[in-house]
């Protein structure tokens, strides 16, 4: 599972201003960084990663979407993870980072 290579469709949203990630695979340090060059150069408000495919996120995939926050964030962006499991979730629970208070933790979206 943590081996498997990173491939993610961009589709659009319902607005011009939402882009979607739909992932295949885990967020590796080993494979994260055509995801984080395609990640970084959007200019949409609202960007949602849809992690329904990928079951693994390691803390180099965490410091790529944290990274892309924060530098979003002071862009008037938000990022919304959808499809967390059990995992990535607790990742987030691990690092603090859903105690941002932007921050809204359900059992299926993250918004950061």
């Amino acid at each position: 599972m943590y081996n498997e290579p990173l491939s993610f469709d961009v589709v659009p949203g319902k607005t011009a201003d939402t882009r979607i990630f739909r992932l295949h695979g885990p967020i590796t340090l080993a494979n994260l960084f055509d995801f984080q060059k395609v990640l970084n150069a959007g200019t949409e408000k609202l960007t949602i990663i849809d992690f329904t495919e990928s079951e693994y996120m390691d803390s180099a995939g965490l410091g790529a979407l944290l990274n892309y926050y924060v530098s979003g964030k002071r862009h008037g962006r938000t990022l919304r993870l959808v499809a967390v499991n059990y995992r990535v979730a607790e990742l987030l629970k691990l690092t603090s980072s859903q105690d941002r208070k932007s921050t809204r933790l359900n059992s299926s979206h993250i918004t950061i």
